[in-house]
């Protein structure tokens, strides 16, 4: 599946280098209402046990959902919800994100940010830790990259409170459609 994953982020990487007349225009999807993106991604824990409890590279899918958007300010408001998942962690991140669009076309990409925050169902086992499934806070700091009208790159960092006595943070490289 990592290879797969790989072959769509260079190909989406490869688009952005060398456009086609047909991907001049990417604005319009990523700022309408109610559009729906698929991801498929890669989320690394940034150390300590929570790597170890899992591994460097987790198979990752979220989902998101555009709730507003505001032209004037080149701003949308996603609702994200994803799930990771290896070995002896799993994490359901569900995000309410602000993100700000370029817009203005300041560089030759199209670039977005943001910043977001939620609530994380959490489970985590292993030494001194119960194993059970608990809810905490968090918060997630985006950059993504448009390279068609349907088609993104995106890095998002995921920080949490500690489950129980073990901090589990990290970063999620995706690739995903919008419909």
């Amino acid at each position: 599946m990592n290879k797969i994953l790989m072959s769509a982020l260079v190909g989406g990487v490869a688009t952005t280098m060398f456009p086609s007349a047909a991907s001049a225009q990417t604005a319009a999807k990523d700022m309408q209402t109610n559009a729906v993106s698929l991801k498929l991604g890669s989320y690394a824990p940034s150390k300590g046990f929570a790597r170890a409890a899992s591994a460097n590279g987790i198979f990752t899918v979220e989902a998101d959902y555009t709730v507003q958007s505001i032209a004037e300010r080149n701003e949308t408001s996603v609702i994200s919800l994803g799930f990771i998942e290896k070995g002896d962690l799993r994490i359901l991140p569900l995000t309410l994100n602000q993100i700000h669009h370029d817009k203005k076309r300041t560089t030759s990409y199209d670039l977005y940010y943001g910043y977001g925050v939620g609530l994380y169902s959490m489970r985590l086992r292993g030494e001194d830790l119960t194993g059970n499934t608990k809810v905490m806070p968090g918060v997630a700091l985006t950059f993504g990259l448009n390279l068609t009208e349907n088609s993104f790159i995106e890095a998002r960092y995921h920080h949490t409170s500690d489950y129980e006595t073990k901090r589990v943070k990290g970063i999620q490289f995706s690739y995903g459609i919008r419909f």
